[in-house]
C-alpha cells in the first residue's frame, strides 16, 4: 500500500481519521473510530486507572462524561518518563464509537476540558453506524 493524501475523497468514502499537529510540535490531536467494542474500552480504561504501570504510565485518571453519545468518559495519562500528557475521549453512539486523543508535553496545561468540550462539538457531525 502506497502513501498518498486524498484531497476530493469521494462522498461517503473519505476515511475515518483525522490528525493535527502543531507548529510548535508539542501537541497533536486525532479523531478516529475505536478498533473495539466501547464496553472493552472503558475496561481497558478502568484496568489502568488501578494499575497505571501496565499501561507505561505513572497516573491514569478515568472520567464519566455526560451529554456525549449513549455513553461516555474521558482519561488522562502521564507517561512514566515524565514527558508527555495524553487525553482520550472516548465515546458510544449508535452503532459507532469514537475517540479523540490530545497528545502534549506534560509540563503544559491539563487540556481534559477543552478535549471533551471539542469532542462534544465534533460528535454532532460524525457518523453513528
Amino acid at each position: 500500500m502506497t502513501n498518498q493524501a486524498v484531497t476530493a475523497p469521494v462522498k461517503g468514502q473519505a476515511p475515518n481519521i483525522c490528525l493535527y499537529g502543531n507548529a510548535r510540535h508539542n501537541l497533536l490531536l486525532s479523531l478516529m473510530p475505536t478498533s473495539r467494542p466501547y464496553a472493552t474500552e472503558a475496561a481497558v480504561a478502568r484496568q489502568a486507572s488501578t494499575n497505571p504501570s501496565t499501561a507505561q504510565m505513572t497516573s491514569v485518571t478515568v472520567r464519566p462524561v455526560g451529554a456525549l453519545g449513549d455513553a461516555a468518559f474521558s482519561e488522562r495519562d502521564l507517561t512514566q518518563d515524565g514527558t508527555q500528557a495524553v487525553v482520550f475521549v472516548v465515546w458510544h453512539t449508535g452503532a459507532k464509537s469514537w475517540v479523540l486523543t490530545l497528545s502534549s508535553t506534560a509540563q503544559g496545561p491539563d487540556r481534559t476540558a477543552q478535549t471533551v468540550a471539542l469532542a462534544q462539538r465534533l460528535a454532532t457531525e460524525l457518523p453513528t453506524t
